[in-house]
């Protein structure tokens, strides 16, 4: 992003396409039939140099996944918990 804008709204661009990354993804996978998840919580040091990242300027914002979702005989995903069947505290 600091090469195709050497200024410091490289940083606000590079977390708006980001953000917009992150909104489209689950869409577009919903729109295939798949689940989606993202997450920034991840492992940095760990992701970084399998992904091929060395410099400084090159770094992970988020995890995206996508695949088909397992789901149960109500239709949706098994990993959703409907209100009827919640825990009670």
């Amino acid at each position: 992003m600091s090469s195709k804008y050497p200024h410091p709204v490289a940083y606000r661009m590079l977390l708006q396409n980001t953000g917009h990354v992150a909104q489209v993804f689950p869409l577009t996978a919903a729109a295939l039939g798949l689940g989606a998840s993202h997450t920034g919580a991840i492992r940095t040091t760990e992701c970084e140099p399998v992904l091929g990242l060395r410099s400084s300027g090159e770094f992970v914002t988020f995890a995206l996944a996508c695949g088909h979702p397992v789901l149960g005989p109500d239709g949706l995903s098994a990993a959703v918990t409907t209100p009827d069947k919640a825990a009670e505290y």
